[in-house]
């Protein structure tokens, strides 16, 4: 298996946190192109949705279908896997405002904070 060096934005976590999708962004021919990562981990590593991440591992890839929004025909496409992942770099993303939705402060609150002690 080829051992290779991928770069991407997390798109998603499962398999508790064991299995990390990741979208990379290359040059085509034709402009910028996506392509969608699974990272296999045999341990979890401590990443989040939005972080940009570097990992190494052994590529796998598979024929696949995929099916769009939209769409009811499924389309073939090629599934990219990295197997024995090393995780090499770790730049913190945004959290997305889905995520954290914490209640505003009601006017009471804010006031408590204003008295001095």
């Amino acid at each position: 298996m080829p051992f290779i060096k991928v770069s991407g934005k997390v798109n998603g976590i499962a398999w508790n946190g064991k299995l990390i999708k990741i979208y990379e962004t290359y040059q085509g021919r034709e402009g910028s192109k996506h392509r969608l990562w699974s990272c296999w981990f045999d341990i979890a590593p401590d990443i989040n949705e939005g972080d940009e991440i570097t990992v190494n591992g052994d590529l796998n890839c598979k024929i696949g279908s995929w099916t769009p929004k939209g769409n009811t025909e499924a389309i073939t496409v090629v599934e990219y896997h990295l197997n024995e992942v090393t995780l090499a770099t770790v730049v913190a993303g945004k959290p997305s405002s889905a995520s954290f939705n914490a209640p505003e402060p009601s006017p009471a609150v804010l006031e408590d904070l204003n008295t001095p002690f």
